[in-house]
């Protein structure tokens, strides 16, 4: 599965580029029109590989520690907008958000 993400996200940034090359030429015969479009396209291709780098990151240390990262940083952001979301009703105690951190106990199966 892993390689598949790998394949799709590279073959986007490719695509991207073509993209990004053919505004590029065209933005010398207009360049009042190409602007907007060219800054939109070269923040889409830094996304690209930002998810490529990120998904070669987290490939290397499931490899060498078997943990991934992404799904810690996903259930991080699972929880703490939860908790947030929590904190913004009137009805909730800062205790009881507080004490839903400690949900936490599968980290120390990795310190094995």
């Amino acid at each position: 599965m892993n390689y598949f993400r790998n394949i799709w996200y590279n073959l986007l940034a490719i695509k991207n580029n073509i993209i990004l090359n053919i505004l590029l030429i065209g933005n010398i015969f207009y360049p009042s029109y190409f602007n907007n479009k060219i800054i939109k396209y070269k923040n889409i291709g830094d996304n690209y590989y930002k998810f490529i780098f990120l998904l070669n990151f987290n490939d290397k240390i499931k490899k060498k520690y078997n943990i991934d990262v992404i799904d810690i940083g996903l259930n991080l952001y699972n929880n703490f907008n939860r908790i947030t979301t929590n904190c913004n009703s009137s009805n909730s105690s800062n205790n009881s958000d507080i004490s839903d951190i400690s949900d936490f106990s599968d980290i120390s199966d990795f310190s094995d």
